[in-house]
């Protein structure tokens, strides 16, 4: 199935970049600044990207608590690996942690937003089966994530909405 969404991160701190997103930082005067982040020596930096002159490699080293607004999707694997931290499983080479791209990927591309999913899986697990409690609230856990740290950049919509 082709991707019909991604996934941007909410805006954030340095530190919570991968390398190679792409962000913007916001300095007084209404000076925005674009970086990618890049990594040189084992050191986080932020490489400027500079349109006018794209071959530029001028880094600047920033504070890791510094506020930044991603710009670009954050690649899915990267996602996954994040939920894959957060749930305690370790990556699969070939599969997503927990399906979640199957359950709530495949949701978000059909227009469906964060909070119809959780709404959706709360009311699926209220009456919890004991085999699949550990699945159903790990699940619930990466829904809750992912609309905490991240927007939906859906382009397919299924009916009508209000």
């Amino acid at each position: 199935m082709p991707n019909c969404f991604s996934l941007t991160r909410l805006p954030c701190t340095f530190k919570d970049l991968a390398v190679g997103e792409v962000f913007e930082v916001q300095y007084p005067y209404h000076i925005v600044i674009r970086y990618k982040v890049f990594e040189i020596e084992g050191e986080r930096r932020g490489l400027i990207l500079d349109p006018d002159r794209p071959e530029s490699t001028f880094t600047i080293k920033l504070d890791p608590d510094c506020p930044v607004v991603p710009v670009q999707p954050s690649g899915l694997n990267q996602i996954d690996r994040e939920i894959c931290k957060l749930v305690g499983l370790d990556e699969h080479k070939t599969q997503y942690c927990l399906g979640w791209f199957d359950m709530i990927g495949f949701k978000l591309a059909c227009g469906e937003s964060f909070e119809e999913i959780i709404f959706e899986l709360e009311q699926r697990f209220a009456v919890p089966e004991p085999v699949y409690a550990d699945y159903d609230a790990a699940i619930l856990r990466v829904a809750k994530w992912l609309k905490q740290n991240f927007k939906n950049n859906a382009w397919v919509e299924i009916g009508r909405r209000a």
